[in-house]
């Protein structure tokens, strides 16, 4: 009786390349949607602090089609697509990441622009969809003179800086600009509140970059920052900034 002994497999450079070819288009797919993680636009960039209770970022920085590009609409157009869906994932993610601290924020626009009204209710809705609506409203003060540095405020607790930029990232696909953080013992985590006051230009997406705001700059001490050329740098170790 002879032996039988399976022949063993030997693939050739034709059957690896057959294998390598979807996994090669695999891997450039992850690429181009979750792009680079460490140069990505949608984490905030530190661009000064204006005062102690204050703090100055922006997204979209680096990004070649957010503020640079979106000046193709003036009128509002609402976040659909890819560009919604991505969004609420981003969010769904960061609810359930931090679901036991139960997140919630609500939304405003400064008077005097239909289209900022707009943006914030589109803000508002991306919220409710995925369970991040405030537990109840609290009454912003009187601005305080950093406010015309920024596209955007946003009310938080100093402790929930953190917290907040993953926020601030998470729904970068549809703002990207300058973002006040005003550190307010009020506006619990459960309680934060953004307000829309920047001019809103619109990608044909619905994905939203702002011109700036029309009023002039507040000064800081005297004077004004020069943001043009901001760069991403670490938060050094300040007094007030311990807890």
């Amino acid at each position: 009786m002879s032996d039988f002994r399976p022949k063993k497999f030997s693939p050739s450079y034709s059957d690896i390349a057959w294998w390598l070819i979807p996994l090669a288009v695999f891997v450039g797919l992850a690429l181009l949607w979750f792009g680079n993680a460490d140069e990505s636009p949608g984490e905030p960039v530190v661009l000064a602090w204006p005062s102690p209770d204050t703090e100055l970022v922006a997204t979209g920085l680096s990004s070649s089609s957010a503020a640079a590009t979106a000046n193709e609409h003036a009128s509002f157009i609402p976040p659909t697509g890819l560009l919604h869906q991505r969004v609420l994932e981003n969010l769904r993610r960061f609810q359930t990441e931090f679901r036991q601290m139960a997140p919630g924020a609500s939304v405003s626009a400064a008077p005097g622009s239909l289209n900022r009204d707009l943006v914030a209710k589109a803000l508002k809705d991306l919220f409710a969809s995925t369970g991040l609506t405030a537990t109840a409203n609290v009454a912003v003060n009187s601005p305080v003179p950093e406010t015309a540095l920024a596209d955007i405020l946003l009310y938080t607790r100093k402790e929930n800086r953190e917290i907040v930029h993953r926020l601030i990232a998470a729904i970068y696909p549809y703002l990207s600009g300058k973002i006040l953080l005003v550190f307010d013992e009020r506006f619990t985590l459960d309680r934060l509140h953004l307000v829309i006051q920047g001019t809103p230009r619109f990608n044909s997406d619905g994905s939203v970059a702002f011109t700036g705001r029309t009023a002039a700059p507040a000064q800081t001490d005297g004077v004004t920052p020069d943001l043009s050329q901001a760069q991403s740098v670490p938060l050094p170790e300040l007094a007030w900034m311990e807890n």
